[in-house]
């Protein structure tokens, strides 16, 4: 059986496409007291505090393609049980490759990152 090596290549330029488009952001925290992955590859932080402290967190999010880039934080509602815009402190560098957002009360954000490129 011959091997066509056009479709060879084709099928690799594919597979390339869609890896490309799964690169994640670089999410971290200098001031979790653990760090660790869910099942499906998501980061998860964890902050210890005592009850007199409970807006200690901090998040930093990278853009993963080191290009210019609008951040969406949001903040899950367990009342409506979705995410809603998170109204805290967001911080943006000026470039626009990272934002922060600091003094976390519980609870579980996320951000959405639209890159310029």
């Amino acid at each position: 059986m011959a091997i066509n090596k056009n479709r060879i290549i084709s099928l690799l330029t594919v597979i390339l496409l869609f890896s490309a488009t799964t690169i994640k952001a670089q999410l971290t925290s200098a001031d979790a007291s653990y760090r660790g992955e869910t099942y499906f590859g998501d980061d998860v932080f964890i902050f210890c505090t005592d009850k007199s402290n409970t807006s200690v967190g901090s998040l930093t999010a990278t853009t993963p393609m080191g290009v210019s880039s609008t951040f969406t934080w949001e903040k899950y509602d367990t009342i409506s049980a979705s995410f809603t815009n998170f109204n805290g402190t967001v911080i943006n560098s000026t470039d626009s490759l990272e934002s922060d957002i600091i003094r976390l009360e519980d609870g579980l954000y996320k951000v959405t990152i639209n890159s310029a490129g």
